[in-house]
């Protein structure tokens, strides 16, 4: 067990309370969110880690960890986001893939309403509303689009960027990632340390994209489906999926802070990181009740740290503590705390070794259902991605 005297454990295991950890780069953001991952494993509740760098898997040495990625290989994380999560109307998924794909690729409202419709066109056409389980994919999307008449040439200039947007969503490893009849099901996720790593999802609007989809589809899937512990989705360079944006109504929230702020009534805790607070959202801050404060050298992050954290902005005390904290100190917040305080903590210097946990029969049988399952996949994506298509340019093969 390490030794991190700056937060307590009963803290970290309350389910009600999501945390913020802010710092400079090197201050011990990654470290925390390391001790935290390990309590939490070690009391039975699952994490799922959004990892866009793929630092992660290299801090963690374990069976009981799963690590998913968007390379060709095996773990590929092969995920149709037009599959509706199950339980979950198609309607309902219909309209929300349609406003964040719309939303995260800065689209028309006249996009968003040809994608809406060709889309619902489509699961008709599959039977999606008589439940028939089969969905379309993101490339049979594409040539439904290309398919569309435009009434007005404004109208046409809106398909036209609709297309030129699902085309590069379409392209490379991600497409054929994106690109499979069946996805995986949402309930792995559910069990154990998952980690997702988007290092080779080269686009950051691609990085939210997918996040955002699929930490909706999660949300969507747990209002429908019962859950026993709370998964807890550690965020990090939270502020590519959630930034702030000026001048919005609260109504034009993304899924990511709808999560956030109805998360706890559905099991769903968030530990989000960042090393520039004055571009994260500053709702998804709001709804953080612990919060961990490292080195910040930008001024404008301290000053809103400040603001946060009930600190007068004159005090120059307070100020000089955030800019020369040494690597390894942080301010913490919390409600058990009567002020504001500064500890310090030891490093992490190795890799956390996950609990080796000892499984009943049935934990065993599940276990085995599911590489079955993962072989399974692996198998399907061999049969329908060739080495032939994976560069094509014309697009003449799918």
């Amino acid at each position: 067990m390490y030794n991190y005297p700056f937060i307590y454990e009963d803290l970290i295991l309350r389910e009600d309370l999501f945390i913020l950890i802010v710092g400079s780069t090197g201050t011990g953001k990654t470290n925390d969110a390391l001790y935290m991952i390990d309590v939490l494993s070690k009391n039975g509740y699952p994490v799922l880690v959004i990892d866009p760098k793929g630092e992660y898997k290299k801090r963690f040495s374990s069976e009981d960890m799963a690590v998913y990625h968007f390379d060709y290989g095996e773990n590929m994380f092969l995920w149709n986001p037009l599959q509706s999560p199950s339980g979950v109307k198609p309607s309902v998924w219909v309209r929300a893939f349609s406003d964040v794909f719309t939303c995260v690729y800065g689209l028309s409202d006249p996009s968003r309403r040809i994608l809406h419709q060709t889309l619902e066109k489509l699961y008709a056409k599959y039977g999606v509303y008589e439940n028939s389980g089969f969905y379309p994919t993101l490339r049979e999307l594409e040539k439904a689009v290309s398919r569309f008449k435009p009434g007005s040439r404004s109208e046409a200039d809106s398909k036209r960027a609709l297309e030129n947007r699902l085309y590069l969503v379409n392209y490379g490893n991600v497409g054929d990632a994106l690109n499979v009849p069946q996805s995986i099901d949402l309930s792995y996720l559910y069990e154990g340390v998952n980690i997702l790593d988007l290092s080779a999802v080269s686009s950051v609007r691609d990085q939210q994209l997918i996040v955002e989809l699929l930490i909706g589809a999660i949300l969507e899937h747990r209002k429908v489906n019962p859950w026993s512990k709370a998964l807890n989705i550690v965020i990090e360079e939270a502020h590519r999926y959630v930034p702030e944006v000026k001048d919005r109504f609260i109504s034009e929230r993304n899924l990511i802070e709808l999560s956030i702020a109805e998360g706890r009534s559905y099991g769903l805790r968030f530990i989000v990181l960042d090393q520039t607070p004055s571009l994260l959202s500053r709702q998804v801050m709001a709804n953080c009740g612990i919060k961990i404060i490292h080195r910040l050298d930008n001024y404008e992050d301290i000053k809103l740290i400040i603001k946060i954290i009930g600190v007068l902005e004159d005090d120059l005390a307070s100020i000089e503590n955030i800019a020369r904290m040494d690597t390894g100190k942080a301010i913490i917040t919390h409600p058990k705390a009567i002020t504001n305080t500064i500890l310090k903590y030891d490093m992490l210097k190795t890799s956390i070794d996950m609990p080796k946990y000892v499984k009943t029969k049935s934990q065993k049988s599940m276990i085995k259902s599911r590489v079955q399952r993962r072989y399974m996949i692996r198998e399907e994506l061999r049969r329908i991605i060739k080495p032939s298509t994976y560069i094509d340019k014309n697009r003449n093969q799918v």
